[in-house]
C-alpha cells in the first residue's frame, strides 16, 4: 500500500509562477510543480496530495486576501479532507513577513510552531496513525 504525503504550502506548493498582474491567475502545469515532481520520483510507494494556496499564512487572516488565507484553518480542513497521511510537509512563512504583519522572524516562527501543534494533536496523530514531518 502506497504512503501519503500531504504537500501544505503557499503560491510555491500550488506552483504560481511569477506575477505580473494580480488579476491574472496563472498556475505551472503539473510536470513542472514540486509536489507532482516529487510523487513521480518516489512512486509507486508514495502518492503526494497537493495542497497549497496562493497567499497561505502561518497563522494569520489576511488584510488583502482574505481570512481564509490563515494557514491553521486550511491545515485542519487538508487533514481531515485526506488520509491517512502519513507525512507532511509545511511551506509556509513567506506571505508572513509582508510588511503589514509586522511581524519578525519569532513571530513567524511561532505561527509554524502553531501549525506543528496542530498536526501533532491526539485527534490528528490518531486519524493518521502517527503522522510525522518534515
Amino acid at each position: 500500500m502506497a504512503k501519503t504525503i500531504l504537500a501544505y504550502g503557499d503560491s510555491n506548493t500550488h506552483g504560481t509562477p511569477p506575477m505580473t498582474d494580480r488579476m491574472v491567475y496563472a498556475r505551472y502545469g503539473a510536470d513542472v510543480r514540486w509536489p507532482t515532481l516529487l510523487g513521480r520520483s518516489l512512486q509507486p510507494d508514495w502518492q503526494v496530495i497537493e495542497a497549497g494556496l496562493p497567499g497561505r499564512t502561518a497563522a494569520h487572516d489576511c488584510p488583502v486576501m482574505g481570512t481564509h488565507r490563515n494557514g491553521q484553518v486550511g491545515l485542519r480542513i487538508a487533514l481531515e479532507s485526506h488520509g491517512p497521511i502519513d507525512l507532511l510537509t509545511i511551506m509556509l512563512g513567506t506571505n508572513d513577513s509582508k510588511t503589514f504583519f509586522g511581524l519578525s522572524a519569532d513571530g513567524i516562527a511561532a505561527g509554524l510552531a502553531s501549525l506543528l501543534a496542530i498536526a501533532q494533536s491526539d485527534e490528528y496523530q490518531t486519524r493518521h496513525g502517527g503522522l510525522r514531518f518534515c
